[in-house]
């Protein structure tokens, strides 16, 4: 499993002392037992790194409110509230600067393959049989973030 060198603590709950600094929302979006990752752009956190479509939480947004849009600001694709559902939380704190974060991750299974449009954040756009993401540059913490996926979807 190949993942940058940063090991950042993930946690199922938030330990006592956990602060929360910031909501992180995205979404694992599944076609053909695939899921989609994105490469992020050299420059950005984690460059030529690979992720789900995900980002900050905005300052009165909800975190399904903010995945819909980091998902359509980062891959054009576009859906309604009620089309993705909540597959789970995970908080994580990042060991050099001591930044603790959660992570609400949205998921939908998809018929088709959605026409996927990168902004600048992203140069690479693929959908990865889970077992082959594990393969690639994951941005910290991304491996335990697919773990909990998989996991989590084997109870849906």
């Amino acid at each position: 499993m190949k993942e940058k060198k940063t090991k950042i603590q993930t946690f199922d709950t938030p330990p006592d002392d956990f602060d929360f600094e910031l909501e992180v929302s995205g979404c694992y979006l599944e076609w053909q037992e695939r899921v989609l990752l994105l490469k992020r752009s050299p420059n950005q956190y984690a460059e030529n790194c690979w992720c789900l479509p995900a980002g900050k939480v905005e300052k009165g947004e909800t975190s399904i409110v903010g995945a819909c849009r980091e998902l359509k600001e980062e891959t054009g694709i576009h859906f309604n509230l009620g089309e993705i559902h909540l597959l789970g939380k995970m908080y994580f704190r990042h060991p050099l600067t001591s930044r603790d974060y959660s992570f609400s991750i949205y998921y939908r299974k998809l018929l088709e393959e959605p026409r996927v449009v990168l902004n600048s954040e992203h140069t690479e756009a693929k959908w990865f049989f889970i077992y082959d993401a594990f393969q690639v540059p994951l941005i910290p913490g991304g491996a335990a973030v697919l773990k909990y996926c998989s996991e989590k979807l084997v109870d849906l």
